[in-house]
């Protein structure tokens, strides 16, 4: 079994992007990302947090690898999400 491990890290991006003094945006929960944001999340994520899961499970006994990749070249398909808030919906 090679199970992959999918992560969050808002917590720590929040607290980059306030030591960079990038203001967040949050809509019904949700963070918009611009590019200034969009390059602090790639930081923080295959920076430190990353970094964290494959030595603690590796610590364990586990057989993980790191994989460092340049930016994804693969095209994203998204709808746009309507949003309750009225004013951010513009």
């Amino acid at each position: 079994m090679n199970p992959i491990v999918v992560h969050g890290g808002g917590l720590q991006i929040g607290k980059m992007l306030e030591r960079l003094q990038i203001e967040s945006s949050f809509v019904d929960g949700l963070r918009i990302t611009d590019k200034a944001t969009i390059e602090v999340v790639e930081m923080v994520l295959s920076g430190s947090i990353n970094k964290a899961i494959v030595g603690a499970i590796n610590k364990i006994g586990g057989n993980t690898i790191l994989e460092k990749r340049n930016k994804i070249k693969k095209k994203i398909i998204a709808q746009r999400k309507r949003l309750h808030n009225k004013a951010m919906a513009a």
